[in-house]
């Protein structure tokens, strides 16, 4: 298959992608009104199912015993998903309200820094990683409680309204169809960039900073189209939570070892600013505006930015001190 009818394939899956996010968008708004069950329960729900992609990268760097691909695209979970995807979420939707209240999202950011201190000195061993593995199910519980709680007193809804077999039929099938159509984009995106023979460093941002998050960016679109803001950040906290459930669960079955240099602690650095900044602006006046969504896509970026720079100097050492090697041994 030529480039040109790669990229129109892709342009087409993106339509498919984009129509089946609107359905299920959609049904979620639906249940959640004739069920009573809050949006912010919706959305930690569909942040596991569409970390699937991550879980599969995950699966395959497991087996293959190259966990380091994996840890890295786990480990950059907070900065993709309230650095670049909720930042542009913030901006498009101008004002984001949150209850303000700092109990509610300062243990969700604590637990997103944790894999980080476990595994600074390169292992994430068993016992970290059922304390990972038990930290979310507490999440879990703790927001389920919190739901329970303010539901009490709400009118109760008839057993004839929460007859919506068809709408959660409709969301497991969109659900399914995301995942499958976000694998394909991936995959030819994957074929055409190396055609072009494009650096490995954009090649990375493209399939794991935007290829496995491509049902949340999808969906976080189509939350700003159907005005309901609330589920856009709590599926993006989903997300981010569910990927270090994986990292619990894998460390478990077997420890997890990477690489710990430079990198580690730039992203490191930036994934504690990004949360430490939105942990802020969620209790500041209990609404994200368009500025503090600037402000957190302009950290993702600088992080970008960063590693570029970081990279480019490496390499200009490697020339460097191989040409220095090279004149030593003529002079030899």
């Amino acid at each position: 298959m030529d480039a040109f009818s790669q990229v129109i394939l892709i342009f087409l899956l993106f339509y498919l992608l984009g129509k089946t996010a609107e359905v299920l968008v959609s049904d979620i708004s639906i249940v959640s009104r004739k069920m009573g069950i809050p949006i912010v329960f919706f959305g930690l729900i569909l942040g596991f199912f569409t970390s699937f992609p991550e879980l599969g990268i995950a699966i395959n760097a497991f087996i293959s015993n190259v966990q380091d691909i994996s840890m890295g695209n786990l480990l950059g979970g907070p900065l993709v998903m309230l650095g670049l995807i909720f930042g542009v979420s913030a901006i498009l939707n101008k004002r984001v309200h949150t209850d303000g209240k700092f109990r509610n999202v300062m243990p969700i950011a604590a637990y997103s820094f944790l894999p980080f201190l476990f595994g600074m000195d390169g292992v994430i061993s068993r016992l970290e990683g059922t304390a990972l593995m038990a930290g979310y199910f507490l999440l879990v519980y703790a927001i389920f409680l919190q739901q329970k709680r303010h539901a009490e007193g709400q009118k109760t809804v008839s057993f004839r309204e929460r007859i919506v077999l068809r709408e959660i039929f409709r969301i497991a099938i969109a659900i399914i169809f995301i995942l499958i159509l976000s694998n394909l984009i991936v995959g030819f995106t994957e074929g055409l960039l190396k055609e072009f023979h494009l650096q490995g460093f954009l090649l990375g941002i493209i399939l794991f900073a935007f290829g496995t998050n491509l049902p949340e960016i999808i969906i976080m679109f189509h939350a700003w189209k159907k005005g309901m803001k609330d589920l856009s950040m709590n599926h993006l906290l989903g997300s981010v939570v569910v990927d270090f459930l994986i990292i619990g669960v894998f460390a478990f079955l077997r420890p997890i070892t990477f690489a710990v240099g430079p990198g580690y602690f730039n992203g490191m650095l930036f994934t504690a600013l990004v949360l430490v900044a939105f942990v802020y602006f969620y209790k500041t006046d209990k609404i994200f505006t368009r500025l503090e969504g600037s402000f957190l896509f302009s950290m993702y970026g600088i992080f970008l930015l960063s590693e570029q720079d970081r990279s480019s100097y490496s390499r200009w050492r490697r020339r460097s001190s191989d040409n220095t090697c090279l004149a030593a041994c003529q002079r030899g």
